[in-house]
């Protein structure tokens, strides 16, 4: 098992903010300090993975910026994240360009405080999740309006050419709705990722293993399945979920499983229960992988440029925003056997 995450929470006693780390479905070891002036040396000996500074309005800017940068410099390998009132994300938007932070907006949602965790952890100098949602919202109400109304138009056009003479006009129709149709399932998964970001609205018991068959026997049309490894052999792996947002995620991982196994990938997935989550790892084998950059693997369309051809660019970022949307965590990283390792954790309570 990998090694718990070091968190170091600096500032206002936030008993909630502890709580929702604390609860983040992977093995933590969470450490409180006052301040970054007065806690320096109490700080550099915790070796935090991640600082997570609350921000207040009293607090000098010019000042811990230069603190930050300094325990930057003793800890390079430290991730940071400011988290401050929404009001207040334009005014502090040059002190976390100055220290390479990421934000988290207050007060939180456990879905923003599982962003903002994942992407300082994970997420390299690529934008917030934010921003690729607003760019998937934006993009759908483009498309969607004319589409239906093309849509629309060619299925009137199509009902009133009748007679043989009108066969080879009827099948180019066809041929164009049949497009349209697939221009309609982007729009869908867009909206569903939309979704996915709204949080979940339920959280009845969801199957991981049962609902993981049957999208890799909906998608294999055939096909030989790829094995799933259950640790234990007989253990639950059962999650408070919802299923009309993790059900259509779990979809997109099969159809990207199957075009992976086209290029030459081998793919297989692991089942385990680890301390109070689910972990769903998708292993990934072969020269396929060898030139994937990671973390660059959540940006949308990622697959679309490692995979001439693919259809499934949106997969793992709707993937991601449904584990965020439960308070789950999302991680690709390489195995030192060279495999790629999508880990999706999800909290058992």
């Amino acid at each position: 098992m990998d090694r718990p995450v070091r968190i170091g929470l600096v500032g206002d006693d936030d008993r909630r903010l502890l709580a929702d780390l604390k609860a983040l479905p992977r093995p933590l070891e969470v450490a409180t300090f006052g301040s970054v002036f007065a806690d320096t040396e109490a700080l550099v000996a915790f070796r935090a993975d991640l600082l997570l500074v609350r921000l207040d309005e009293t607090t000098d800017l010019s000042e811990l910026a230069g603190a930050l940068r300094f325990l930057s410099s003793l800890c390079p390998k430290q991730a940071l994240v400011l988290a401050g009132e929404a009001s207040r994300e334009v005014e502090l938007a040059a002190l976390r360009e100055r220290t390479g932070a990421s934000w988290l907006a207050l007060p939180h949602t456990p879905l923003d405080l599982a962003r903002a965790v994942d992407h300082a952890l994970h997420g390299g100098d690529r934008p917030r999740s934010e921003v690729f949602l607003d760019l998937v919202h934006g993009i759908a109400d483009e498309i969607n309006n004319p589409l239906q109304f093309v849509l629309g138009y060619l299925q009137l056009l199509q009902l009133q050419l009748e007679g043989d003479q009108h066969q080879d006009a009827r099948d180019h129709i066809a041929a164009a709705l049949d497009g349209g149709q697939r221009i309609a399932a982007t729009v869908e998964r867009l909206v569903r990722i939309e979704r996915a970001a709204a949080g979940a609205r339920r959280h009845e018991p969801f199957d991981l293993r049962t609902a993981l068959e049957a999208a890799l026997l909906s998608s294999a049309a055939g096909r030989p399945q790829p094995s799933i490894v259950r640790e234990p052999a007989r253990g639950s792996f059962v999650v408070p979920g919802d299923a009309e947002i993790l059900s259509p995620a779990l979809n997109a991982l099969a159809a990207a499983t199957f075009e992976f196994e086209q290029h030459g990938g081998s793919v297989h997935f692991v089942l385990t229960r680890i301390d109070h989550a689910v972990r769903l790892r998708m292993a990934l084998r072969g020269e396929a992988f060898a030139d994937w950059h990671l973390p660059r693997t959540w940006e949308p369309y990622y697959l679309c440029r490692v995979l001439r051809g693919s259809t499934q660019g949106l997969a793992f970022f709707l993937v991601q925003t449904a584990i965020h949307a439960h308070r789950g965590q999302a991680t690709a990283r390489r195995l030192p056997d060279g495999t790629v390792a999508i880990d999706l954790e999800l909290p058992r309570t």
